[in-house]
């Protein structure tokens, strides 16, 4: 997208989230939780896997609303966005400050191998992986059965950074590892609260949620271009990212329009509920920018292929000093 096409859609896009819109998803998330524990309080195989199915759907959820208040679009307050993306952090079991500092990285240095640091360490991954044949064909395993060890292990990642960091800014250490402790203790104490066996009946759920944050993220960026030099301009974001399509009620109010990807690299500060609008603007100037396959086919033809298959263009990348 050029600079001019870019400022003339932003001029027409108020930056500012309302309250209606997101209440309602906070309702749409108490809800889905209040769902899951009437399930599992019924006996039989039925009950219990839809009770792990909607459990998975609220950590997703507030997956989702941890995302939105890193970028301060969920609330009109920052002091807000801050509380309940630390409050649904435990739930996401993400660290807030730390995934909002990762997060604001990879706004800013999406698909850059020079300078992503999570991509370039994907690149590493992927090379140790194909140097030993036992890994290799334990990762075909995993990719092909929907394991979710790339997100796995980006969850480990975030809970340890803060204490491997080489960052000179002593305050923003600081304000990170208080937010691990944070997180960890509400952790804790809601496992306390439910009971050990109760905590680990809810496994499966934990399970399905991190296989759906991987399928849901992976589309969006796997397939752009990767790139070297200086990190894109905001208006030119839709080159390194792809919206996914829109599926009626539930990319509203259960994916708060999270495959619009591209509209929301483009103009990251808009809230969720203003997504659509910018869609609509962008495939009526060009329709080329009309999404052309949806989270859930994309897996599923991506997960019937193997490791160097899938991952060819990132073994083609050379791995950094540390791998």
């Amino acid at each position: 997208m050029n600079v001019d096409t870019y400022r003339a859609l932003r001029a027409h896009m108020p930056s500012a989230p309302r309250w209606a819109p997101s209440l309602a998803q906070l309702a749409v998330n108490a809800l889905l939780l209040s769902a899951a524990l009437f399930f599992y309080g019924f006996d039989g195989p039925a009950a219990y896997v839809l009770s792990q199915v909607l459990a998975a759907l609220f950590l997703h959820h507030s997956y989702l609303i941890v995302h939105e208040c890193a970028h301060n679009s969920f609330f009109p307050r920052t002091f807000l966005n801050t509380a309940l993306g630390t409050l649904h952090g435990v739930f996401a079991l993400l660290p807030f400050q730390v995934r909002k500092a990762e997060h604001m990285q990879h706004h800013n240095l999406s698909n850059n191998l020079d300078h992503e640091p999570t991509l370039q360490r994907a690149v590493d991954t992927f090379h140790v992986i194909e140097r030993s044949p036992r890994l290799k064909a334990l990762f075909n395993v995993m990719w092909r059965c929907w394991i979710p060890i790339l997100v796995i292990n980006e969850h480990i990642r975030l809970w340890t950074a803060p204490f491997k960091t080489k960052d000179a800014r002593p305050r923003r250490v600081r304000r990170q590892r208080m937010s691990v402790l944070i997180t960890g203790i509400g952790v804790a104490l809601l496992v306390l609260a439910a009971g050990l066996s109760n905590a680990a009946a809810f496994l499966p759920a934990v399970y399905l949620y991190l296989a759906l944050v991987e399928a849901v993220n992976l589309p969006h960026h796997f397939d752009a271009p990767l790139y070297r030099g200086r990190p894109k301009k905001l208006w030119e974001h839709d080159a390194v990212t792809e919206s996914c399509r829109t599926i009626p009620f539930v990319s509203k109010w259960l994916m708060m329009n999270f495959n619009l990807h591209t509209e929301h690299h483009l103009y990251p500060y808009l809230p969720w509920h203003q997504l659509p609008e910018v869609h609509d603007a962008m495939i009526a100037k060009d329709a080329r920018y009309a999404p052309a396959h949806g989270e859930f086919d994309w897996n599923v033809g991506m997960r019937r292929r193997s490791f160097e298959e899938v991952f060819s263009r990132y073994l083609s990348e050379k791995p950094s000093m540390a791998a």
